[in-house]
């Protein structure tokens, strides 16, 4: 047996050893405490409810629904779900990256690590699809601090430790999507002003999702006709209807614990030029 020989064994023997550990822990702990498996139960039918989320995503545009339905345990449906994503988009650099996380969190839901596995599957959620009119993305009208998430399309939200979103960049493109009235109505809660609407950071004739990721309070002026945010989109659209390229980065600034962003700074990428920093106030007129 040579060095290469002896050194897989001894990882494949770690890994048994590992895997014996741990069901002796989880023996140990069914026997010394009667709640734990109660507990341990509860925490799977959490992660059911987060593998439910994700399948409306992977298994309505895809089918191969009976193979997740007839699944017995979390790590089959997790199978399922990534062996649901054809070929052709797991070839893609979002839909290659949710099969493989999909394909680890069945790994960790064998070893019961159902808390690092959910941690899996909702990565590769916000990694597949913007949601569409009654099949709204629960995690992206809900996000979590200090993470990143990005879209089938290529968007990126990066949410800072108060879950607001602190910066978007996108490549532009015409794909009008869905909006969503009610995450519009609601933008902002209470610190929402009476002049404002529900503002779509990237704005839905570029394909911005609908879920509450992609919204903040924004006064209703700036964002509407006339109004200088709205210019800023007029000028994309034409760029990119005579075959031109956009690339923008935004990043709205709050103050204090607000979510109501106070200011706007606009990178942007025009053909390839990069354009100087603009910021626009959130305010009628932006100034």
């Amino acid at each position: 047996m040579n060095a290469v020989e002896v050194g897989k064994v001894g990882v494949e023997n770690n890994q048994i050893e590992e895997i014996r550990l741990e069901i002796m822990r989880e023996h140990e702990l069914r026997s010394n405490d009667p709640e734990w498996d109660k507990a341990f139960r509860e925490a799977e039918w959490k992660q059911l409810v987060i593998l439910n989320e994700a399948a409306k995503f992977v298994i309505s545009p895809y089918g191969a629904g009976v193979d997740y339905y007839n699944a017995e345990n979390l790590s089959e449906k997790a199978l399922a779900i990534a062996s649901a994503i054809p070929a052709e988009r797991a070839a893609t650099k979002g839909y290659g990256l949710a099969k493989k996380l999909f394909e680890e969190a069945a790994a960790l839901y064998k070893s019961n690590k159902l808390t690092s596995a959910g941690k899996k599957v909702e990565q590769a959620v916000v990694e597949l699809q913007r949601g569409r009119t009654n099949q709204w993305s629960q995690l992206a009208n809900k996000p979590q601090a200090n993470s990143i998430y990005r879209f089938d399309n290529g968007f990126q939200y990066t949410t800072d430790a108060q879950k607001r979103v602190k910066e978007v960049s996108a490549d532009l493109r015409i794909d009008p999507w869905n909006r969503n009235a009610y995450q519009q109505r609601i933008a902002g809660g209470s610190c929402r002003q009476e002049s404002d609407c529900g503002g779509h950071l990237i704005a839905s004739i570029f394909g911005g999702p609908g879920e509450a990721i992609n919204l903040v309070p924004m006064d209703a002026k700036l964002n509407g006709a006339g109004g200088e945010w709205y210019k800023l989109e007029q000028q994309w659209k034409k760029t990119l209807q005579a075959g031109g390229k956009v690339q923008v980065k935004i990043q709205p600034i709050y103050s204090g614990n607000s979510k109501r962003p106070e200011s706007f700074v606009i990178n942007q990428v025009i053909n390839d030029v990069k354009l100087d920093s603009q910021t626009l106030k959130n305010t009628s007129t932006g100034n």
